[in-house]
């Protein structure tokens, strides 16, 4: 019969000599270990484990600011993110890899990873035949909703990878170049979605995720008086992910301090401590 006990592994600490690399050979861009293309940016991982090869997932909490343009018609111009004292200008319509390198340019900052909850408006009728690892993609019909620049996301609504379109072919045989290679499954019928309407993009998300070493950091500053748009305003909607709070004790007698005390957050407690 079948038992009714199962075993989870718990990893113990990180060992240096266990790390493993590893890479997506075929995959263009994400083959750093197995070729690689004169001038041309690739890409390999490291995965964490424990001295008995068991892999770590785990590790500490990255700071993740959340950046929103908005606009009640199309927007463009420009906007500034300024972070660690140096400042950043990017197109209105920027995509998120192109804020992903301008930040990584700020000294200190390292590694960053600037994602998007925009881009869910489903195109009815229309699809588009990828396959992994190639960022040309063939629609069955003209994507007349689309220019060059515009944002566009095939597969799922929530998971599906985002791209800009870098290039388009409105007359057969109709094609897509895409600003990066489709990693997911390849489908001869992924559903393919855009932000708002045509020529009627009102603004975007920009989800930034810092490196987790980097540990608490201020809100970015932004500036948008240079964008484009009616009412245009950009705006760090979310800085909470990661704050330091500290804690101090002070006597209002001449006597010392002592007993015990506990915080609460959230609807949680902790033990007591001593002061």
């Amino acid at each position: 019969g079948d038992s009714p006990f199962r075993t989870f592994v718990s990893p113990s600490r990180p060992s240096f000599e266990s790390i493993t690399a590893y890479d997506y050979p075929g995959t263009t861009h994400f083959e750093g270990l197995s070729t690689g293309v004169y001038k041309s940016e690739t890409n390999f991982y490291l995965q964490a484990r424990d001295k008995f090869a068991n892999t770590i997932n785990d590790g500490p909490l990255s700071e993740v600011q959340i950046i929103e343009t908005i606009s009640s018609s199309q927007i463009g111009g420009r906007f500034e993110v300024s972070l660690l004292d140096k400042t950043v200008r990017f197109e209105g319509s920027a995509f998120i890899s192109e804020l992903e390198k301008g930040l990584r340019s700020v000294p200190g900052v390292g590694s960053v990873k600037v994602t998007s909850n925009s881009v869910k408006d489903l195109i009815v009728g229309k699809t588009v035949v990828v396959t992994k690892g190639l960022n040309v993609v063939i629609p069955n019909e003209g994507l007349n909703e689309f220019i060059v620049g515009d944002w566009i996301r095939i597969g799922d609504e929530d998971d599906g990878q985002l791209f800009s379109i870098a290039e388009i072919s409105l007359i057969a045989p109709y094609s897509v170049t895409l600003s990066s290679s489709y990693l997911g499954e390849s489908d001869t019928s992924a559903s393919i979605y855009q932000h708002g309407t045509p020529l009627n993009r009102k603004g975007y998300q920009y989800i930034v995720s810092f490196d987790s070493s980097l540990g608490d950091l201020p809100a970015m500053q932004v500036d948008g008086d240079l964008m484009d748009g009616d009412d245009a305003t950009i705006q760090v909607t979310s800085c909470d992910w990661n704050v330091r709070q500290s804690l101090q004790l002070y006597a209002t007698a001449i006597a010392p301090i002592e007993g015990h005390f506990y915080l609460t957050y959230k609807g949680e407690q902790t033990r007591l401590m001593s002061v």
